[in-house]
């Protein structure tokens, strides 16, 4: 595995008539992936709706595109309905069936959904938060976290490693400090540097003079 501060595959040359099968999926993936950054912005409004039945509060969202950008050269996704024009006024839920289902266990992150979570975190009401890092230092975080042993990996799943799961639980012993360790408190802090960096900074050391006992 080889992370790197500016991590991207960029195709460079033709591709040779003898190779693989294998090898050319390959290679069209990251062609087509280098074309899609060329590409126009995919635009879209987003409308959260709220759906009341007695005591219970229904959510959804619609997503009206204003411009298909790269997004046209891309599979739709299961489940994933696109609406056009989309009047809010006359909509209405006509009926409501509750079913009897198990929710299965969240995944273990791998190097790539990490750094994905991290590009487009959310808390556990799936709320869009604040990005984690830059696509400059994503990558670097991990780097970091595997080499001083926090996580490791097994096959492609991550882990917490036993100095990880130690550094959380003396984390969580004080409040102060347990911030460090909480993704929504993180994103915050992300959203208040990109908006006021000096106004963050002199935030940041008030925070850290707190935690620091005599």
């Amino acid at each position: 595995m080889l992370l790197e501060d500016h991590h991207a595959l960029i195709p460079l040359d033709v591709l040779p008539l003898e190779a693989s099968g294998q090898e050319k999926n390959v290679y069209g993936l990251v062609l087509r992936s280098f074309f899609r950054v060329c590409m126009k912005d995919f635009v879209y409004t987003e409308k959260e709706l709220l759906f009341h039945f007695g005591p219970y509060t229904l959510k959804s969202r619609i997503r009206d595109v204003v411009q298909e950008g790269w997004k046209k050269t891309v599979p739709e996704e299961d489940g994933e309905q696109e609406v056009k024009n989309f009047d809010g006024k006359n909509c209405k839920a006509v009926r409501l069936d509750i079913l009897d289902k198990k929710t299965a266990p969240l995944r273990q992150f791998s190097v790539d959904t990490l750094l994905a979570f991290m590009e487009n975190p959310q808390d556990e009401k799936e709320e869009k938060l604040a990005d984690l890092g830059t696509p400059a230092t994503r990558a670097q975080i991990l780097k970091t976290l595997f080499d001083r042993e926090y996580i490791g990996e097994q096959g492609k799943k991550l882990y917490a490693a036993r100095r990880g799961l130690f550094l959380l639980a003396e984390l969580r012993k004080d409040g102060a400090l347990a911030q460090i360790a909480d993704v929504e408190r993180t994103t915050i802090w992300e959203k208040q540097l990109q908006d006021n960096p000096a106004g963050f900074e002199n935030a940041i050391k008030e925070y850290i003079k707190s935690c620091i006992k005599k």
